[in-house]
């Protein structure tokens, strides 16, 4: 994968269906279908073949920095995108070991992945979707904790789920839109939030997507290390 400078005559204009301008701007922005990124003292990483996505960090790619840098990801998913990560010290390693993805992958998502496969999650947007492995909601909450390791938290208090009889494993049928996560993407259909994780079937509307239906009961997540999560495209 090749790395670029912003100031080089070879930096890409365009990432996809995005447009990529270079300007005096301290920060990447976009607008519709274009993309602003600094001109100077940032490293411009490539993460796929056709350069449709990118990762974009604060210092020069031939910097080993070793303070908090800011880094942006964008590119073309369906339609132009940008967002600001979480602040690390390690995106240029991580990018190095081709580990970008796997990184703002859901936990919970990839702990399913461990036990079942990876070819049955989808996605929209920064949403992850997994099929539960049974479809009983009264069997779910236990097979649930158990392949997640987790134990839930409901206003900042621990519990084991399998012995707390206030979490509800029956899902709340949902007939206008619910706000997943409160983001843009909203839900339709059944729902039921177990501790910090919903889990449903239905619908997922969003602007810029595809609706997303979901015919069998998912664990539904958004993407990890994300600085706004509530602001992701």
């Amino acid at each position: 994968m090749n790395v670029y400078l912003k100031r080089s005559s070879d930096a890409p204009t365009q990432a996809g269906l995005a447009k990529l301008e270079y300007t005096e701007v301290s920060s990447p922005t976009r607008q519709n279908e274009t993309i602003t990124l600094p001109k100077k003292d940032w490293g411009l990483y490539q993460l796929n073949n056709d350069f449709s996505q990118f990762l974009v960090v604060k210092g020069k790619p031939d910097t080993d920095e070793s303070s908090v840098r800011k880094a942006w990801f964008g590119g073309t998913d369906e339609k132009p995108f940008l967002v600001e990560l979480g602040p690390a010290s390690d995106w240029v390693d991580i990018w190095r070991a081709g580990e970008f993805y796997e990184i703002i992958k859901p936990e919970i998502i990839k702990r399913f992945e461990k036990h079942f496969g990876t070819k049955q999650t989808v996605r929209q947007g920064d949403m992850f979707c997994y099929p539960m492995p049974i479809q009983d909601w009264g069997k779910l909450l236990c097979v649930f904790q158990a392949v997640g390791g987790l134990h839930f938290t409901r206003h900042g208090i621990k519990y084991d789920s399998k012995k707390d009889s206030k979490l509800d494993p029956y899902p709340t049928i949902i007939d206008g839109p619910y706000s997943l996560y409160n983001t843009r993407h909203c839900f339709y259909g059944e729902i039921a939030i177990w501790g910090q994780h919903l889990v449903g079937k239905g619908t997922l509307k969003a602007p810029d997507h595809t609706d997303l239906t979901l015919p069998n009961i998912c664990v539904i997540a958004q993407t990890a290390n994300l600085k706004k999560p509530k602001e992701a495209d």
